[in-house]
């Protein structure tokens, strides 16, 4: 017993760290923090047992959006990015882990874990955002990518508080940080986000209400977490009266701004774009590079702004993936949703009271990837994907979504089984290529600072020979070389 509890602790340790670090690698542009975290979510998996070899169609969605977007960048893109190599792998790693979270004892730490690394990221958001008395967006690019976040969490979340029939402290505890954190970012997408994510729960419930207790509780924490986001606010008038005085004469211009005019021209330049690259797209995150080139088409975003999104995922990912990415991600999208509609009846209430609360969280994300760009944050992309594992396990559980493949005997199978092997180690060479330059040129860029120009020329030139296909190596040893070569 001993041992058992053990592994699910070194589990749920390196879960933990695994989501921490992937927030902090959401905010930053180095591909080695993100290779950070993805060996802590394959630490976390390697401590867990296998689980079903079931073939299911939401594992074929999330199959076909990884492989072709990493094939895409390698490959078929004239734009390399070390984030289209990257990413993929977030989504894939935390529905491995996701299609693990439960096992037959019953024990839910790995879900636990994930909650608890949340709770701990929107806590130094709030903390942040008090401190400097800016919407709480740390540590993150925008406050719409922790609304993203902690709806992830704050569905299942709320799911469970609603419709189980014995509401935990900790998920109160937990809800309330959670819509604080949302009121402190005041993302309207989130909020929107979240409105669909809880009518999709209740169209699974097929419109049952939770009992008049639940819902109780759930308004209770609702009160209190706003009033935890006006305590921060007058903590900060009281404790920091120069901060609070600068965001009065500021008058709050990012909760008025109206940045609709500039998303519509943003989609118009995306869709401008498209036709030029279709039907195989431009490149993982190249939409930079078409803003930068049709400014003037973009009048209202500002010629100082700079962005990589599109905030539609969905045109982002036809622009850059073309018409195979952008049919994959949306078979990710439906295929889970429509599956859970249609089989419900065919669920245990334990399983549909899981399978809602993860799609919950599933719907409210699709729809914020809309108006947002969740799904290039990789953290979002993980707990995604966590959410999609559990639900797929679920739904597999109960024969949803599962299909048969022949299986070849003999001399074809024996065939067939060296092919995957060759393939498979054929793929890891490729992969591990541009992670070797990437961890190069992070080298580099680290040691050039410190005044090590040997070292810092010796990690670029490193990358540039490793992966001459990525050409932002050789532009960062430009500037190191300009001086001693004038």
């Amino acid at each position: 017993m001993s041992k058992y509890w053990n592994r699910k602790g070194a589990q749920a340790l390196f879960l933990l760290l695994g989501i921490l670090v992937s927030a902090w690698a959401s905010g930053a542009s180095e591909a080695a923090v993100w290779h950070w975290a993805l060996a802590l979510a394959l630490l976390a998996g390697a401590l867990q047992p296998a689980g079903s070899d079931n073939r299911t169609w939401i594992g074929a969605a999330v199959a076909a959006f990884v492989s072709w977007t990493i094939f895409h960048t390698l490959f078929v893109s004239g734009d390399y990015s070390a984030a289209g190599v990257v990413h993929p792998w977030f989504l894939l790693a935390g529905f491995a882990r996701g299609g693990r979270a439960w096992d037959g004892s019953g024990v839910r730490i790995g879900p636990a874990a994930a909650g608890l690394a949340i709770v701990a990221i929107v806590c130094y958001a709030l903390f942040k955002s008090g401190y400097a008395g800016t919407l709480a967006a740390a540590p993150f690019e925008t406050p719409a990518v922790l609304a993203a976040l902690i709806n992830l969490a704050l569905l299942p979340a709320a799911t469970y508080l609603l419709w189980d029939s014995q509401p935990t402290p900790a998920r109160f505890v937990a809800c309330a940080i959670f819509f604080a954190g949302l009121a402190a970012a005041s993302s309207r997408g989130g909020w929107i986000g979240l409105l669909v994510g809880l009518a999709f729960v209740l169209v699974v419930h097929r419109g049952r209400l939770p009992a008049a207790r639940n819902a109780a509780v759930l308004a209770a924490s609702v009160c209190l977490a706003w009033g935890l986001v006006v305590l921060i606010r007058f903590a900060r008038t009281v404790l920091l009266p120069e901060t609070s005085a600068l965001v009065e004469r500021q008058g709050g211009g990012l909760l008025l701004a109206d940045s609709s005019v500039s998303r519509l021209e943003l989609y118009a330049e995306a869709l401008h774009a498209t036709g030029r690259h279709f039907p195989f797209g431009a490149g993982y995150l190249s939409f930079v590079h078409v803003l930068e080139a049709g400014r003037e088409r973009v009048p209202s975003y500002g010629s100082e702004n700079l962005t990589y999104f599109v905030h539609n995922d969905y045109l982002q990912t036809l622009l850059e993936l073309g018409l195979p990415g952008a049919c994959a991600l949306l078979a990710l999208v439906l295929i889970p949703l429509g599956l859970l509609l249609r089989y419900r009846n065919r669920l245990q209430p334990a399983d549909l009271l899981a399978c809602s609360a993860c799609a919950g969280g599933l719907a409210a994300m699709a729809f914020q990837a809309s108006v947002d760009f969740p799904f290039y944050v990789p953290v979002c992309l993980a707990l995604f994907g966590f959410l999609l594992g559990i639900l797929d396990a679920r739904l597999a559980g109960a024969g949803i979504g599962v299909f048969e493949v022949p299986l070849y005997t003999g001399s074809l199978r024996r065939a067939g089984d060296f092919v995957r092997r060759v393939g498979f180690a054929v793929g890891l060479v490729l992969l591990l290529v541009p992670i070797a330059a990437e961890w190069s040129s992070a080298h580099g860029k680290s040691q050039w600072p410190a005044g090590r120009g040997e070292q810092a020329a010796s990690g670029f030139e490193r990358a540039r020979r490793l992966h001459p296909a990525g050409w932002r190596h050789a532009r960062c040893a430009g500037p190191l070389w300009r001086p001693p070569a004038a």
